[in-house]
This record gives structure tokens, C-alpha cells and sequence, in this order.
């Protein structure tokens, strides 16, 4: 079989909560000309970028979004983009504003991030953790069939200014959904796809392994969404094919 790595295709929901706070807490975004300032700056960076932004509340001292994300864009730039442009706004527009506040800058250093959906990070690991035997799997063989990371926590990676609680489950399946792994080969597949998150910056939690697709939940350094592609897994474990994973 020959993989062709460029061909991936996923489905996904990737939805974030972030929130910015003032300088020092200074209310400086309690204005209603503010306010309008700082959405209409929201809408323009979201439609430029192609952020896909579902909510905004704007007080005195913080703003908090919820927004939507594509695979490839990360949770750093969205916020130094929005961040950035807004403060750009603020200064041409209300200079008096941040010398009446003593300040030099609209935004406190840093944000808080957080994956954001309808199944939390508990659910998740449930789900996971049944898949093997929801799909009729028993016997002390399934043991070797599940990893769990003991000294997994969230937030996985710790920032100066910055707080991130960004977790992820994906679901990974075989080209052609054709079935490749069994216990034999699922230590030195767990192994590997551990050391894909080190290089990377994402920590693994879980991972339940079928014979045609991986169940994973991950928790990120950034929020790229880097797919955990096969390349090597037929050499890596001892094995005469190479899979292409296609996120499903």
C-alpha cells in the first residue's frame, strides 16, 4: 500500500472561549463607543482570517469570545491577532482613554484559552475508555488494547501569562478502513504516537485502539491541530505496511 500523505480530509468542531482583561484592570472598555469600536475591530479580523466568531461580551475591564477555529489555525495567533488589531484601534481612537487611565496599553499581558463544547474532557475520557468494548471486544486481550496516561492533567502545559486549558479528542481512522492493528502491534503504537506529542507539544491521555481506526483525547500546547499521521507506524512496529490515518 502507498500512502499518500497529502490527501487528508476531517470533519471537526474546534470552539474556544477566550478572554482579555484591561491593563492593571482599568475600565477602559466601559464606553459605548468603545464597545461598538471594539466589535466592529471582532467582526473585521474574524472575516479577514476566516474566524468564526459565536459570541461576544464586552464589560468595563474584560472582553470574552467564543470562537471557532479551523484545523490549521492556532489559538496564539487568533489571540494576537485580535488582541493586536483591537489595541491598534484603541490607540488611534482613544489616546485620551489610556492617558486618562495612565496607561500605555489597552490589554493586560497574557489570556485564558479553553477548548469549548458539549462533551467535556471527563466525557471524553469515558467514551474512549468503552470504545473497545462497544465495539464487542472482550477478554484479558483488550487490556492492550487501551492506554491511559496516569500523570495526564489539564491544563497539560503551564505558560508566565498565559492560562490553557485546550483538550481534544480525535478519532482516527485507516485508509480504506481497512483493519491494521491488534494487540500485537498497539505498546509500540502507543509509543509512537507518544513521541509524535512530545516532539509536538501535546500531552496524551488516552488512546483506545480498534482494528481500523484510534480513538485519542490530548490536551495542546497551542491549538494547532496536527494530525497524527502514520507515516512510520509500519516500520516503527514491526510491520510489512504503512497506514494513512484520515481523521473521521
Amino acid at each position: 500500500m502507498t500512502p499518500h500523505f497529502t490527501g487528508l480530509d476531517a470533519a471537526y468542531q474546534l470552539h474556544f472561549y477566550l478572554c482579555f482583561k484591561t491593563h492593571y484592570l482599568r475600565p477602559m472598555l466601559a464606553t459605548k463607543e468603545v464597545n461598538s469600536m471594539v466589535r466592529g475591530t471582532l467582526d473585521a479580523v474574524c472575516l479577514r482570517e476566516q474566524y468564526h466568531l459565536l459570541e461576544t461580551e464586552v464589560t468595563q475591564d474584560h472582553l470574552r469570545l467564543l470562537v471557532s477555529l479551523k484545523p490549521k489555525q492556532t489559538v496564539s495567533r487568533a489571540v494576537k491577532m485580535l488582541k493586536g488589531n483591537i489595541d491598534q484601534q484603541f490607540r488611534v481612537t482613544f489616546q485620551h482613554l489610556l492617558e486618562s487611565n495612565n496607561s500605555r496599553t489597552l490589554w493586560a499581558r497574557g489570556y485564558f484559552a479553553r477548548s469549548s463544547g458539549q462533551v467535556n474532557l471527563k466525557r471524553a475520557r469515558a467514551y474512549v475508555d468503552t470504545q473497545v468494548s462497544h465495539h464487542g471486544y472482550k477478554g484479558e486481550r483488550t487490556k492492550a488494547l487501551k492506554y491511559r496516561n496516569p500523570t495526564f492533567k489539564s491544563p497539560a502545559f503551564a505558560f508566565d501569562h498565559s492560562f490553557c486549558m485546550l483538550d481534544y479528542h480525535l478519532v482516527l481512522a485507516t485508509q480504506n478502513r481497512i483493519a491494521l492493528f491488534d494487540e500485537a502491534v498497539a505498546q509500540s503504537l502507543f509509543d509512537y504516537v507518544i513521541a509524535i506529542g512530545e516532539k509536538h507539544n501535546f500531552a496524551v491521555d488516552r488512546i483506545g485502539l480498534l482494528p481500523d481506526h484510534v480513538h485519542l483525547v490530548r490536551g495542546d500546547a497551542q491549538c494547532e491541530c496536527r494530525t497524527v499521521r502514520a507515516r512510520n507506524f509500519g516500520k516503527h512496529a514491526s510491520l510489512d505496511y504503512k497506514a494513512l490515518f484520515r481523521s473521521a
